[in-house]
């Protein structure tokens, strides 16, 4: 019984260090996958800044410099200049649900690394990942260490780029096409026009509305999915196979 106990002891030892360093390497994992959709969220993002900065500085050139010559380009191609503005929230709709995607992705991911480092918490002691544990309370808050996270700022200014590029500048590519529609022979061009504002608008609206689910409402529901998915693993496979 004597040589029995430290056996005993040395093989539980074992079996812990295997399981946290399984649980590590799940973890390297998982925090690859989140870089590699943050990589993807910071893509788009930078094409939709370049994309939005390129088509707002030729609505204002066109506006500024409505020669002649703009005119008739645009009288003999007028359906072509409707698709091209009808193009313009579809496009911009397509790269945000990419970017809430990424977001979706990247907080699922999240909530999982959160579940490891809890058990490997448990495993070896508090202090191992005690960074990665205080990291997302620091990043996420409004205010750290008496400096304000301008994270908070940019949500509102990508509010108004998002509502500039999608609606505004839509609108006013509208209003000008209206104007010469008559000139280029287009027959009751006003249901388009209304057409293409409705879509802009209503494309606005389901991106906010996704927006707001996946912003403010995914994380406690991928708590709760990544608690019911290994509540389920552990009543199938038994508790040591999940953890």
């Amino acid at each position: 019984m004597a040589t029995d106990e430290p056996e005993s002891k040395s093989e539980a030892h074992d079996i812990r260090d295997l399981q946290i360093k399984i649980l590590l390497h799940e973890h390297k994992m998982i925090r690859g996958e989140v870089l590699l959709m943050l990589t993807q969220y910071k893509n788009h993002i930078r094409v939709l800044q370049l994309s939005a900065t390129g088509i707002v500085a030729i609505v204002f050139w066109y506006v500024t410099n409505s020669a002649a010559v703009i005119d008739k380009t645009v009288l003999t191609n007028w359906y072509v200049c409707f698709g091209v503005v009808f193009m313009i929230p579809v496009l911009c709709g397509y790269m945000i649900f990419d970017i809430l995607h990424a977001i979706y992705s990247m907080t699922l991911l999240g909530t999982r690394t959160d579940t490891i480092e809890k058990r490997v918490a448990e495993l070896a002691g508090p202090n191992l990942l005690i960074w990665e544990q205080i990291s997302k309370v620091c990043f996420s808050q409004r205010c750290s260490g008496g400096v304000h996270n301008p994270a908070w700022a940019h949500a509102i200014l990508t509010v108004f780029v998002i509502i500039a590029f999608m609606l505004i500048v839509p609108w006013s590519c509208y209003e000008i096409l209206l104007n010469i529609a008559h000139k280029a022979g287009v027959c009751n061009p006003e249901w388009l026009i209304n057409a293409g504002n409705l879509s802009a608008l209503i494309i606005v609206c389901v991106c906010f509305f996704y927006g707001r689910e996946v912003l403010q409402k995914m994380r406690p529901k991928a708590e709760t999915f990544v608690a019911g998915v290994m509540a389920e693993q552990t009543r199938i496979y038994g508790e040591t196979a999940v953890k």
